[in-house]
Parts: C-alpha cells; structure tokens; sequence
C-alpha cells in the first residue's frame, strides 16, 4: 500500500513538472534579462554567496545565468522578490520557493532548500549552516539548495536514501 502512495505521489510530481516545463520555456522568452556581468560573488556572514542586485529587477518574471546549465527566475512585483525558480538549460524546473508575504520571521529549510528574506534572516540562515551548496541571493531574499543532479538508483535504493540539508 505504500509503495502504492508513493509511487502516485511520483507520477503527480512528474506529471506537474511536464507542465511547469513548458511554461518555464515560454516564460524565458519574455522574461527580462540580466547580464552575467550583473551576477557577482558577495561575501554574507562567513559565506560567498552569488548576489544580484534587486535594482537590476523589472516588473514580472527576470532570468539570469547563474552557471552555463542553470538559469534562474525571479518574480518580481511593486519593489518585492515574490518567488525564486531554478531551471535547468532544458527547461525543467528543479528548484524553487515562494514566499507568501513580505514578513517572514525566520528562514525556512524543507526539502533539501533553504529561503530567507531580510539582512537579519539571511544572517542567521548562513550562519546555522544547515546548506552548504547553492546559495543565491536577489537583494536580501536569498536561497540555498541542494545539488539537483540524482544519482542514477542502485538496485536497493530507497527515495529516503538521497542527503538533505
């Protein structure tokens, strides 16, 4: 019964990621660019972080190179970081939060991913270590994630057995 419950849970998530697929491909066209130039490394705390400014963000979704295989989205609307994508060069979505208001009290970690918004916040999220890879920041909404490559399964292995955060 539970690998029953598991395994439709996997169809859902991969049957919602076709679809987020072929929005995210639409949505690169149209979506504001920002330079690679603009993409800089900036130390928070004891950590290097890759940091945009929020100054470079325009009223909708922008996309900027965060490596040669990665692209990431930024939801942008009235001077606020709403939500952040990560998408590969193929168009899958592999990452991504959203916050639901602008006051947020303390930084979230769930599902291999961490997400902060505020000076203080981000501070803290760095400081307690919980992710060690990815870290990103538009202004002072930032965002750490685990690696997205998934190691081809052994015979034996379960979805549990992957690292987290």
């Amino acid at each position: 019964m539970i690998l029953k419950t598991r395994l439709a849970a996997i169809f859902i998530l991969l049957f919602t990621c076709s679809g987020i697929n072929a929005q995210i491909t639409n949505l690169h066209r149209t979506a504001n660019k920002i330079a690679d130039s603009l993409v800089v490394e900036k130390i928070i705390g004891t950590d290097t972080v890759k940091y945009v400014n929020q100054k470079y963000c325009k009223e909708g979704w922008n996309v900027f190179n965060l490596t040669s295989v990665k692209y990431v989205y930024v939801d942008y609307k009235s001077n606020v970081v709403r939500g952040i994508l990560l998408s590969d060069t193929s168009g899958l979505v592999r990452s991504g939060v959203y916050f639901q208001n602008e006051s947020t009290l303390s930084y979230t970690c769930i599902f291999g991913q961490c997400s902060c918004k505020g000076e203080i916040e981000c501070f803290k999220m760095f400081e307690a270590k919980e992710c060690k890879y990815n870290k990103l920041c538009i202004g002072n909404t930032c965002f750490e994630y685990w690696p997205y490559e998934i190691p081809k399964l052994k015979k034996g292995w379960r979805i549990t057995d992957f690292h987290k955060c």
